[in-house]
């Protein structure tokens, strides 16, 4: 092996140029200490540029996540506060809540003139009323909150509390169905449930020959 003496280079920096403790006998390949001596003439700042573009690199996609939630936060934000879209929304829910409290207030009225006009062909003199029927309401438990409370004594108002039917129109049921409720004797309240002509001949004992036909 070709080969020649050198000074001792043991990779540490400090000893580069010190005279072997042996030098005619000690030799080396002259190839692997060149290579040697290149690595440890290489200027760190080229280790401290590769370090540097490596920690950049690695956090390049995490300032891109955070870039693309703060875009799609501000987009939200917007949206949120965006008066058109809030004014278009706030009205049309109400429209829509509106028409359902008119619609089932309208259905307790029609089924109270039933109730006074059935009653007045057997000579019974019903009175019907809906206090703040014109309120906008929303159902609760299945049950839209307005009543229709029925009298076949004299006005409701001036009625006795207990003589009081108490109608109400279901909110969960496809077809129309109502509730009435009162006062029994035993102080337990009474519940009845039917369709309009169903509720029309409970309430004013009016017999309805096609009851079971269309009911």
């Amino acid at each position: 092996m070709n080969g020649t003496a050198v000074t001792r280079f043991d990779g540490d920096e400090r000893n580069i140029g010190q005279p072997c403790a042996n030098l005619s006998s000690e030799v080396v390949d002259t190839s692997r200490a060149l290579e040697r001596l290149r690595f440890a003439a290489k200027p760190r700042a080229t280790y401290l540029c590769w370090c540097s573009a490596t920690i950049r690199v690695q956090l390049e996609p995490v300032a891109l996540v955070e870039s693309c939630n703060e875009t799609l936060e501000r987009d939200m934000a917007q949206q949120k506060t965006n008066p058109k879209l809030e004014q278009a929304l706030t009205r049309g829910d109400l429209a829509i809540r509106q028409a359902n409290s008119g619609r089932a207030t309208a259905v307790l009225r029609a089924l109270g003139k039933m109730i006074v006009e059935a009653s007045a062909t057997i000579g019974v003199e019903a009175h019907v009323v809906i206090h703040d029927g014109d309120k906008i309401y929303d159902p609760a438990d299945g049950v839209w909150p307005q009543q229709l409370l029925v009298s076949l004594d004299g006005p409701v108002e001036e009625n006795d509390p207990d003589e009081i039917r108490t109608i109400t129109l279901l909110a969960d049921t496809p077809a129309t169905i109502f509730r009435c409720e009162w006062q029994r004797a035993d102080g337990n309240i009474g519940r009845q449930e039917g369709r309009p002509l169903a509720m029309v001949a409970f309430i004013t004992d009016v017999d309805i020959p096609w009851l079971d036909e269309d009911d």
